[in-house]
């Protein structure tokens, strides 16, 4: 997974441009999730990895807002799974399937694009260019082109689409806001990260490699315990990565570890629903 930003980018400038094929594809996208939206009555959000972090973020979104669509996350080699076992999802027209991977060549993901070929069902892709195998089954396909910041443009473009859906079918009047939000994100994302570097060192002070990192979060930001300190910290870099949902943590986190872990830990807490349990856990934290 690529990181927060290339190391070679200098500047807000620089990032926006790195995102460029995104941004122009953003309205495109969303248009497209309204028209793909009319008659249907669920949405599957089927991938891997980081990809699914970014299914289950929008999946918990959705838990909050949605009120006439049905709305599923599933990992990529579940998914393929369960329809074998029970087809007539996807022999219905009324379901959407949305399938997503970096690389386009995700074994399991592209499985499932394959299963789903000559289905009833409506499908899209998310991927990386037209020569990728995940775009080869005669899906609707975007792609976000040759880039290092492959997480970020698919995440975007899925917000996009998702965006669509909700405008369409669920009431939802905040598709211009989210648009021109994510038009100023790859801005804000570079400057962002630039000031999270000196809380970040002195965090890291007396952090050892084989230290255990727990990130603490609920809901949609969830995405960021995933993608960040799973694909990144842990595939990548080795670190001992455990992701919590707040929901879970006075019951089995607090009780299993032990008095004397040389743990540290990091709370991600939004403006959301799951707002009031991790402020408890900030409680706990603070006293």
């Amino acid at each position: 997974m690529d990181l927060p930003y290339s190391p070679s980018t200098t500047s807000a400038i620089e990032m926006s441009g790195q995102l460029h094929t995104t941004l122009q594809q953003l309205k495109t996208v969303a248009e497209f999730g309204r028209a793909m939206s009319l008659g249907i009555e669920r949405v599957l959000l089927v991938s891997a990895g980081a990809g699914l972090a970014i299914a289950r973020s929008l999946k918990r979104y959705t838990d909050e807002v949605g009120r006439n669509l049905r709305y599923e996350a599933y990992a990529s080699a579940a998914f393929v799974n369960l329809m074998r076992a029970n087809p007539w999802m996807v022999s219905d027209a009324n379901t959407l399937v949305v399938l997503s991977s970096k690389s386009g060549k995700t074994p399991k993901t592209v499985a499932a694009a394959a299963f789903l070929k000559d289905k009833a069902c409506k499908s899209v892709v998310f991927t990386t260019s037209e020569n990728a195998v995940l775009a080869s089954f005669c899906h609707q396909t975007f792609f976000t082109g040759k880039t290092t910041q492959a997480f970020h443009m698919i995440h975007m473009l899925m917000l996009s689409f998702l965006g669509g859906i909700l405008d369409a079918r669920e009431n939802w009047k905040l598709l211009g806001g989210l648009i021109s939000s994510l038009e100023a994100f790859p801005a804000a994302l570079y400057n962002v990260v630039e000031k999270g570097v000196p809380p970040g060192e002195v965090f890291a002070t007396g952090f050892d490699e084989d230290h255990p990192l727990y990130f603490i979060a609920s809901g949609s930001v969830g995405i960021v315990s995933h993608g960040f300190g799973l694909c990144v910290l842990q595939e990548r870099f080795g670190f001992d990565i455990h992701i919590v949902d707040g929901a879970d943590f006075f019951h089995s986190f607090v009780e299993t570890v032990r008095p004397g872990t040389r743990g540290h830990y990091i709370l991600i807490i939004l403006e959301d629903a799951a707002r009031p349990e991790m402020l408890d856990v900030k409680t706990f934290f603070d006293t």
